[in-house]
């Protein structure tokens, strides 16, 4: 099975769970518990770009097909990955405040670098497909542009942490860790559902489930469910076993009595409250939100009107006196993730910076709203 599954990678190249069903008979569970082990053998990659929640796997070799993946990044990222493919290496330090949170994040395409010159370090970006030749010379171009005899004494890959999410197991497996590409030449290239409320039921009220029967039913139900699969492979199956254990955790099925869902208009919280008197005076509609801290920070995503009609932003909320260009950068990055715009909202007022940030390089992208 795992030489059918690489075959299938090698011909059709990134490939999601749901890609190797059909050939192989497996259902999606079994596929990406397969895919999973190869990615612990690192026998495959895998991306942070993902499709429905669910990221592409892939050989070796084959980083020059995840150009096919790029539809699936954001406008603002789109826009980031065209400018460094075109130019093939950027300096950080030229970068827009907004621009250099979103490079972050193309972590597929955007490899950082630590380049020492002169005895001080300064990072740039490297197009993934560039060659540590053309990433010296351009450098070289960049950095000669200021310095007569700009002395490049290394340039270094920057180790960066990766970010491995549980995805919703519908379809997706638990991410693995993503390899880094360590290269040897002589350039070291370095919502909560918060509870609709049910009107008048008229059902008797379910006492919660005590944990230990809710444990001894998971076990059950998981034993059911891999029942005569004794030949498969240990590994496969452990990891089997614990995408259905966590699916089912998700599940109503083991959470007898859904929470009952909070309208805005009845959220206690008293700085929500502040906010939402504000956003009831500008015909602001909150869709959903989420309170992060107590009286202090929330989250939501609000319906704004406009002359064509009404348009959904993200919005976060924060119960400060004085706001700094991280709050807004951080904000920025989380309605990205959203493919919406930002409306930052709270009591304080911004810093010299964060207002600069705002007008220049945040300019129609988010908004600040004070409360």
């Amino acid at each position: 099975m795992i030489e059918k599954i690489m075959q299938i990678v090698k011909n059709k190249g990134p490939v999601l769970p749901s890609d190797i069903t059909k050939p192989t008979g497996l259902d999606t569970l079994f596929a990406g518990a397969h895919l999973s082990q190869l990615v612990d053998a690192k026998k495959l990659k895998i991306t942070h770009v993902k499709k429905g929640g669910s990221p592409f796997y892939y050989l070796p070799g084959q980083e020059e097909q995840l150009l096919d993946l790029t539809s699936y990044l954001t406008d603002k990222e789109k826009q980031i990955f065209d400018q460094l493919k075109k130019k093939k290496v950027l300096r950080d330090a030229h970068l827009g405040a907004s621009d250099k949170v979103v490079i972050k994040t193309l972590r597929d395409f955007a490899m950082p670098l630590n380049v020492t010159v002169n005895g001080n370090k300064e990072l740039f970006w490297k197009f993934f497909l560039t060659s540590d030749s053309d990433v010296r010379e351009i450098i070289s171009d960049l950095l000669s542009k200021k310095e007569d005899k700009p002395q490049i004494k290394k340039i270094e890959k920057v180790e960066r942490k990766q970010e491995v999410k549980r995805e919703e197991p519908k379809v997706e497996v638990k991410e693995e860790k993503k390899d880094v590409k360590k290269e040897t030449p002589k350039v070291e290239v370095k919502e909560e559902k918060k509870e609709v409320k049910k009107e008048e039921p008229k059902v008797e009220e379910k006492q919660p489930e005590p944990k230990q029967d809710v444990q001894k039913r998971l076990k059950k139900e998981v034993a059911k469910k891999t029942k005569g699969l004794d030949n498969i492979d240990a590994d496969i199956m452990a990891k089997v076993k614990e995408l259905i254990k966590h699916e089912m955790q998700k599940t109503a099925e083991l959470e007898p009595e859904a929470p009952e869902i909070k309208k805005p208009e009845d959220e206690e919280d008293e700085f929500f409250k502040t906010a939402f008197d504000k956003f009831k005076e500008k015909d602001i509609a909150v869709i959903e939100y989420d309170i992060i801290k107590a009286n202090n920070e929330f989250e939501c995503v609000i319906s704004v009107p406009s002359a064509i009609g009404t348009t959904d932003f993200f919005c976060k909320a924060k119960n400060k006196k004085r706001f700094s260009d991280g709050d807004l950068s951080s904000a920025f990055v989380k309605g990205q993730s959203k493919q919406l715009q930002t409306l930052f909202v709270g009591p304080g007022d911004l810093t010299k910076k964060a207002q600069v940030m705002l007008d220049e390089d945040f300019k129609n992208q988010v908004f600040f709203l004070k409360v």
